[in-house]
Formats: structure tokens, C-alpha cells, sequence
């Protein structure tokens, strides 16, 4: 059984993983008793801020385990115990990229009201490396337009049949992740709300459980959160954004798809508005030819008055079929998925998890925490936490000369975490702390002011160093003190990722020089 993602129903807990003796996925209710740790002398695990305080192992209600250390909820606990400990994440699940068009006969469709008419929904599935388009209108192969990959085109006599045609394949298929670009913002809401206009069941939109569309505000914007039980409807432009680290000035499939592929979506400026582009209707005839044969020949038929529905509808197909392909192609250049799973199996969450910035860190901490027999903190809320940001020093204004740049190598991690053994399991308490070494510390460094620390004299920071050097410490701005006397867990996490990066670099580009050897070889015969 390989880990695919969790759920809740109600009160019950559920998991969905993939059988590798039946090619199928499928949902396991699971046992729902929190874990938690309290405080006993004959303890096996030891609080991580003090080894002296032994704790045991308790399974209880939510209720029992609230105000608790080290609590772990009923999945995150049993996905600890059954699937990270083991790393069995199904790290090549089904996937889907997933497009809808829709008319617009009243301008932009908004995915909250879904008024407009869904004409074609085009997926590509990873597990049969096939296209299905699912259309109202006639589609017609051009002999010349040729595909990098299999496909079937499905018509429906209406936009109801359609939809269930589509839900039908769903079902049938089950996929684990759906992309669309743009899916949180348009995609995923429309398909929702459309579905609700036309009364089908929204909850066919999972194989599993609940679907839920919430519709809020940002800035003034309208917002939308998309979750389906046992699967993951995921927004790749978001997934881009996260892994990609690439400025670009827009996030448009199409500029991200000419940066990333040099290639582009379908063109189609002569129709003046979308849903023309759907109908043929309001087409603008262009003084030069296209380069494009199908683009030109509705444009010769356009200047003729000869019909050519055929031509355009086999391009609007085109169209979103390009679309679907672009998401797929920039997904396996950029390896996003890989990416996602490959976190979520090395921290222990959940796919969407890994998408979060704390939650797979504070997770994966936790889990290598536990196995270690050290137990985390009690979860406490603070309405003020009175936490400040990295410090930038005001540039010095003017013109120099013979200027440096110095750039150092995962300096966050490397440097600061590792260099100074940063972790909540070398932390000594104040009150622990040499008595000089606790007197100088509460004196300068009781808060986080860096201005404050900037106008220190060097007879301060002479004997702050003379202090860290005595005892073998490390020391941050706000008081905490870091032990050396062993190799933190957070350092020791952070060299492993560091380190197995560098040697998957190394590899890759040992490969890279391979292949070119072999591309030359074959070239010359």
C-alpha cells in the first residue's frame, strides 16, 4: 500500500492508498485516537527543551489531547506509523491536466455565478498518456496536424450529457491530482458552480466524500476555496510560483509557456471576442496571410463568404488541446509534482501540505522528534507574538569605487542554522545558563531591537564573543542560547537535505555530459 492523502468525513478519519496488487486506489477508515504526552518519572521520552522532564505515551480523545505536548491527530499519526517510517508515499500517482472552455456570450464568465455554457472539457491522464476532449460539436483531424501524443475526441449532443460524460470518466479513472492553470481562480469554482446551475450533484466530484466550494474576499477580489475529498485539485500556476523561482511580469499560461517552453497558446486575435472564436462570429479579416494553414484558410474563407465552421471548430479544439499540453510539458521540464511528492514523503504529509511553508517543516520535525524519543511543546496561541523579520541595514547613498559582491552559499541554512546549531533540541533556558553568561544576555539582549544592537560599543561585542567562546555557545538577538555539545536535529536535517541535493547535482550533470556524448555518437552515423 502506497500513502496517496487523508480526509475527514464527519467524525471519522480516512485514508486513501494505492493497492500495488490491484492497480487501484481505495479508501481505508483508519482508528480515530489522538496522541499525546504527559508528564511521568519513569517516562521513556524526554521533553525537548529538557531532558530532565520524562513524559509517557497517552492515546485519547481530541478533547484529551488539547493543551497536551507532542499531540498528533489520528492521520498525521497514522501516516507517521504506516508510511513516512517506511517512506511508501505513491510518488507517481494518477494526474490529470485539466482545461474547460466555456461560451461568454455576456463578456468574462465569473465562476460564481457559472451562467455561461461549458462547450469543452479537455484532460490529460498520465497513467494512459492519452488526451480526452469531451466536445458539443463535430471535431475533424487535419491530416497535417500532427500530435506528440494519443487522443480521443467525445461529442455530446448537449452541455448536460457532456458534463456527465466527463464525471463518468472521473469516476472511472479516479485521479489523484487535477491541475488547471488558473484552477483556484477560475476552473475549479466554474466546473462546481455550473454543475449546482445545472442540478448534478457536486459531490460527483470526488469518488470519496465531501466537495466543498467556499467563496470569500481578498483585497477586493473574489476568492475561492476548492477542496474534494480524496483528491487533490491543485492550481499548477500556484505550484509554479512556489517551485519554480522564476520572476516573471505575468503568470499567464501563455508567458509562462514562452519563457519556460518557447512555445505558446494558440493564437486566435482575428476572432474579436471568445465566444466568437466558438461560433465564428465576428471575425476581423487580416491585411497578411497567417502563417498557420488552418488560421489561413478561415481567413480565405472568410474573405470569399464560403463557410468554414468545420476549420474553425477543429482549431478551437486545437486550442484547448494546446493548452492542456503546455501545463503537462511545463510540469515535467520544471518537475513540480516530483517536487511535491518528494516533500511530502521526506516530511510526512500530505501533498497539498507540501504546497504550505511551516506545516511540512513542523511536521517532518515532529515525526524525526518522535522517533528519537524527544516530545515537541504544547501548541499555544499568542495574540502577540511580537516576531520580526530578518534585518536589512539602510543602504549608505553615493558612489564608490572597487566594490565586492560576495554571494554565500545557502547562507539561511548553511551558515545560520547549521554554522550556529540552531534547533529546539540545543536550546539551554535562560535559567539554566552560566551565571555571567545569563546576566550579560539578559542585560543586551532581552528583546529585538536591532538598531539597539547596532549602536553597541566593541567593548559590548568584545565581551559577548569572549562569553560564546567560554562556554561553547551560540547566541541570536533575542536572548536564545544554542548549545554545540551535539548536532542539532534541525541542523542535522538541514546538512542531509543540503548535502543529497549537491550529490543529485553532481549526478545530473554526469548524465547531462553522458548524453551528449551519445547524441554526438549517433549523430555522425
Amino acid at each position: 500500500m502506497l500513502f496517496e492523502t487523508s480526509y475527514k468525513e464527519g467524525f471519522d478519519s480516512f485514508i486513501r492508498v494505492f493497492n500495488e496488487e490491484t492497480n487501484q486506489s481505495e479508501s481505508i477508515k483508519i482508528p480515530n485516537k489522538y496522541e499525546y504526552f504527559t508528564p511521568r518519572s519513569d517516562g521513556d521520552y524526554s521533553f525537548v527543551y529538557d531532558k530532565s522532564l520524562r513524559m509517557i505515551k497517552c492515546e485519547g480523545s481530541s478533547k484529551d489531547a488539547s493543551g497536551q505536548y507532542g499531540v498528533y491527530n489520528p492521520i498525521d499519526r497514522y501516516v507517521r506509523d504506516n508510511f513516512w517510517l517506511t517512506k511508501q508515499y505513491n510518488l507517481k500517482p494518477r494526474t490529470w491536466y485539466l482545461d474547460i472552455e466555456t461560451r461568454s456570450t455576456h463578456g468574462f464568465p465569473k465562476p460564481e455565478l457559472a451562467q455561461e455554457e461549458i462547450c469543452l472539457i479537455q484532460i490529460y491522464d498520465t497513467k494512459l498518456k492519452k488526451m480526452i476532449i469531451f466536445g458539443l460539436k463535430e471535431f475533424v483531424e487535419q491530416p497535417d496536424y500532427k500530435a506528440n501524443y494519443e487522443y480521443v475526441y467525445k461529442k455530446f449532443s448537449n452541455e448536460y450529457e457532456l458534463i456527465y460524460g466527463f464525471l463518468q470518466t472521473f469516476k472511472q479513472l479516479d485521479p489523484l491530482i487535477i491541475y488547471a492553470w488558473n484552477g483556484d481562480g477560475f476552473d475549479f469554482p466554474y466546473l462546481f458552480n455550473r454543475l449546482k446551475n445545472l442540478g448534478i450533484l457536486t459531490s460527483k466530484l470526488s469518488n470519496y466524500g465531501t466537495v466543498k466550494c467556499v467563496q470569500g474576499e481578498n483585497f477586493g477580489q473574489v476568492t475561492f476555496d476548492f477542496s474534494s475529498h480524496g483528491h487533490y485539485f491543485m492550481d499548477l500556476m500556484k505550484v509554479y510560483k512556489k517551485f519554480a523561482f522564476n520572476q516573471l511580469p505575468s503568470y499567464s499560461l501563455d508567458k509562462v509557456a514562452l519563457s519556460e517552453l518557447n512555445d505558446r497558446k494558440i493564437q486566435h486575435t482575428e476572432f474579436l471576442d471568445f465566444d466568437s472564436f466558438y461560433t465564428g462570429k465576428n471575425y476581423e479579416i487580416a491585411d497578411k496571410p497567417y502563417n498557420d494553414r488552418v488560421r489561413e484558410q478561415i481567413r480565405q474563407c472568410k474573405i470569399k463568404g464560403e463557410p468554414c465552421d468545420e476549420l474553425i471548430q477543429f482549431m478551437f479544439v486545437w486550442y484547448g488541446m494546446q493548452d492542456v499540453y503546455l501545463m503537462k510539458r511545463i510540469d515535467d521540464k520544471r518537475n513540480l509534482t516530483s517536487i511535491l511528492t518528494s516533500i511530502a514523503q521526506e516530511m510526512g504529509c500530505t501533498f497539498d501540505d507540501a504546497m504550505r511553508t511551516v506545516r511540512p517543516w513542523s511536521l517532518g520535525l515532529q515525526n524525526i522528534f518522535y522517533t528519537e524519543k524527544i516530545v515537541c511543546p504544547k501548541k499555544e496561541e499568542h495574540d502577540n507574538p511580537n516576531v520580526v523579520g530578518g534585518h536589512v541595514r539602510d543602504p549608505i547613498i553615493g558612489i564608490y569605487e572597487w566594490l565586492l559582491n560576495f554571494d554565500v552559499n545557502s547562507m539561511y541554512p548553511m551558515l545560520s542554522i547549521k554554522g550556529h546549531n540552531m534547533s529546539p533540541d540545543t536550546i539551554i533556558p535562560t535559567s539554566k545558563l552560566p551565571s555571567d553568561l545569563r546576566e550579560h544576555v539578559l542585560r543586551y539582549f532581552n528583546d529585538q531591537n536591532e538598531q539597539k544592537l547596532l549602536e553597541y560599543d566593541d567593548s559590548i561585542w568584545d565581551k559577548t564573543k569572549e562569553l560564546l567562546k567560554k562556554y561553547d555557545v551560540s547566541l541570536t538577538i533575542n536572548g536564545t542560547v544554542f548549545s554545540h555539545d551535539h548536532l542539532g536535529i534541525i541542523p542535522r536535517k538541514v546538512s542531509e537535505i543540503y548535502y543529497g541535493r549537491k550529490d543529485d547535482k553532481k549526478k545530473m550533470l554526469k548524465y547531462e555530459a553522458q548524453a551528449e556524448i551519445i547524441n554526438e555518437i549517433l549523430g555522425k552515423r
